[in-house]
């Protein structure tokens, strides 16, 4: 058993009676006095519009799936709201996340954009949906392009936790937690009440833009909301007289509806479903590269539906509950040409569909105590076909597909967390996690090299421990410990497919991957500056990467996954918002990671340089207009691993430094209308995000609106 764990236990064991024996006599509730110690919920915020990088006024539930203020929280945290998705004129959900301290978004293609979380993307960084697992079974290594199939309109937040969240919610939590909260419907108890919105943006980039129409609406209890989403975007205009660069256009669709019901005081019933599809989508980089004629991704195409259950009593001994029951569909399909078979198409598919149940409870065993225990279970099967059609003479014969069909993969995990104030200034939070894995892998003996059906069962215990204390009015420290893990999945001991470096083939042999992340930090919550400061290092073992073979497949090098041993990775964060005075704000961020395989002595895959924002707002006093200017900013990249300069999208040169100049101005016309212009890329700069396959835009100006009904 690991060390941490050993701490973890004991800690939680002998927390309960060190908190007796320092605590006072309880103080009566209506008494004129401070209450109990607790951190700040939501009713002791004061929220505070014109906070921007980091609103420590604001709550987050990623993190312990309770509901604290960020400033109390023991771990680095960030929200993005609806307000600021609609004033950064947001074209997808990935670009709503790449001013976050600690945030880096990488894109392969312009339907893509994959959330690299400390140094770490993909696989590694755990996608949720209202606290659903969008991580499955095929969820892919390195960059992926799953956050886009999200509609950025329809959600009220999104949380994002930095550090592994393995107690919490089990694999794939290594470098982060991403979690997308939708909209609500928040007042059930009107009688009649209707509400409509209409809102998008459009911009010069792509000559195209998104609309999207959102409806809610409540009556004696009962209450919906939903809505569509439509987008459109021609080939993007890069800087420099670049002109515009091909294979990059795509198009798409999506759609949601949320039921609702109190059942009782302080109760919830959820009905919910969501749709979204992006079409025809290329991938840029096998193109330009020369290795494809065609790549597309047609459809790229998510489904939800899901059954949720909630409840609070606050002051009582069970505090809050919840339970959930979903399904969820994905289905990607793929049309290629390869440079070496141009007179062969290939078309793949692939499908996983997904059942799962999750639930937890909230405990008040005793006034500085708040324990949180659950469970949860997923479900993933997979179905995975490949039809080639010989252009010349019109054949179609079935081809190798990238999984075997029929392929599962089930997670089950249960956790439990303490929350313990000792004193007004600390709040203590220790967990414990242990999961279970079933990766059942269908045979494939026609393949080369064959898969044989194989059942495998993996076993983890996961321990973290955070503290937090405020030392002087406004001044919290924190410090935690986390281990974190990703069990190997279908994709990883199956896939038989195109890489960026060439073809992957399986390897069954896969161990799950560790970390243990050890992490301090400062957050500042003064009345005219906020500011925060991270400083971290995660020790890596068994750490999974594609490591190139001697085999060559259709003219092109093949690589597959393996344990690459150990690894280490470490670096910071800091942010700051200050009050200037006279309506001026001035706002800055700026993260580094840096990544080494211990035993090959090089860089990991993918690590972002040296990136931040720096920027100011004014504001007029009336609170209607605003000006922002700002600029986004990377250092270059050289440090890269030898998969790194293969890899086309990055190259062995590696991808130059850049800074970028922008203005916002947004204006509240009246209650019912609101619209933001954004003026990107003044200087024109011909520029890309490191490890990305598409170019950034050059000079281009976006409106977004928002109509309220």
């Amino acid at each position: 058993m690991r060390p941490i764990v050993v701490v973890s236990v004991l800690f939680a064991v002998l927390a309960a009676p060190a908190a007796h024996a320092a605590d006072a006599p309880p103080v009566p509730a209506p008494a004129p006095v401070p209450p109990p110690p607790a951190p700040r919920t939501v009713d002791e915020v004061v929220v505070r519009a014109d906070r921007y990088v980091v609103p420590f006024d604001a709550n987050v539930s990623t993190p312990t799936r309770t509901s604290l203020a960020d400033f109390v929280v023991p771990r680095a945290t960030s929200t993005v709201s609806a307000e600021d998705i609609l004033q950064q004129a947001s074209r997808t959900t990935p670009q709503a996340l790449d001013q976050e301290p600690g945030v880096f978004v990488q894109q392969t293609n312009l339907g893509g954009g994959s959330a690299i979380v400390r140094g770490l993307t993909g696989e590694q960084v755990l996608l949720l949906m209202d606290g659903i697992r969008l991580n499955n079974a095929t969820t892919r290594s390195g960059p992926t392009q799953y956050l886009t199939l999200v509609d950025p309109y329809m959600l009220d937040r999104i949380e994002v936790l930095r550090g592994p969240g393995s107690v919490m919610y089990g694999s794939d939590a290594l470098g982060g937690v991403i979690n997308l909260i939708p909209r609500r419907r928040e007042d059930l108890t009107c009688c009649l009440d209707l509400n409509a919105l209409l809102a998008g943006n459009v911009g010069t980039a792509t000559n195209g833009g998104t609309v999207a129409g959102r409806y809610e609406g409540s009556y004696r209890g009962f209450g919906f909301t939903g809505g569509v989403n439509g987008h459109h975007f021609d080939d993007l205009r890069v800087g420099d007289g670049g002109g515009r660069q091909d294979d990059t256009g795509y198009e798409g669709l999506g759609s949601d509806l949320r039921l609702e019901y109190a059942p009782a005081v302080g109760q919830r019933l959820a009905l919910a479903y969501q749709y979204y599809e992006d079409r025809d989508v290329p991938r840029t980089d096998a193109i330009e590269s020369g290795t494809n004629l065609a790549f597309e991704f047609e459809p790229q195409r998510r489904q939800l539906m899901y059954l949720d259950w909630r409840g609070e009593r606050p002051g009582a001994f069970v505090e809050a509950w919840r339970l959930n029951v979903n399904v969820q569909r994905w289905d990607e399909g793929r049309y290629e040409v390869r440079s070496a078979s141009p007179t062969r198409e290939r078309r793949l598919y692939d499908r996983v569909d997904t059942w799962g149940v999750f639930g937890h409870v909230t405990l008040r065993p005793h006034c500085d105590h708040r324990v949180t225990a659950g469970f949860e279970l997923y479900h993933d099967e997979v179905y995975s076909r490949r039809r080639d059609t010989n252009t010349t003479t019109g054949v179609v014969t079935a081809g190798q597909s990238r999984y075997p069909t029929g392929s599962t993969w089930m997670p089950l995990g249960i956790y439990v967390q303490d929350e313990w104030t000792p004193s007004p200034c600390w709040l203590i939070v220790p967990g414990l996690r242990y999961s279970r894995f079933d990766l059942h892998t269908a045979a494939r003996p026609t393949t080369n090299p064959p898969v044989a059906e194989d059942d495998d069962v993996t076993d983890e215990l996961t321990g973290s421990l955070a503290a937090s204390y405020e030392f002087s009015p406004g001044w919290r420290a924190y410090g935690s410990v986390a281990q974190g893990f990703r069990a190997p999945n279908v994709d990883d001991t199956t896939v038989f497919d195109r890489a960026a470096t060439g073809i992957e083939i399986p390897n069954a042999d896969l161990e799950p991957e560790h970390v243990i992340s050890y992490e301090l930090g400062l957050k500042v919550d003064r009345c005219a500056w906020r500011a925060g400061l991270a400083l971290w290092y995660s020790d890596f073992t068994d750490l999974i990467q594609r490591v190139q073979t001697n085999l060559i497949i259709d003219a092109l090098p093949v690589s597959t996954r393996e344990n690459v041993a150990d690894a280490e990775m470490y670096g910071g964060e800091v942010w700051a918002d200050v009050d200037l005075g006279r309506g001026w704000r001035a706002f800055g961020s700026a993260s580094y990671a840096r990544g080494t395989n211990l035993e090959s002595d090089q860089p990991l895959n993918k690590v972002p340089p040296l990136n931040g924002l720096v920027g100011a707002r004014w504001t007029r006093c009336d609170g209607r207009l605003w000006i922002e200017p700002f600029s986004r900013w990377s250092a270059r990249q050289t440090r890269l691993s030898d998969a790194d300069k293969a890899d086309f999208r990055i190259g062995p040169d590696g991808t130059p430094g850049w800074m970028t100049a922008n203005v916002r101005v947004g204006y509240q016309v009246d209650r019912h209308l609101e619209l933001v212009a954004e003026a990107g890329n003044l200087l024109d700069e011909r520029y890309k995000h490191h490890g990305s396959g598409v170019e950034d835009a050059g000079r281009y100006l976006t409106v977004a609106f928002e109509v309220q009904f």
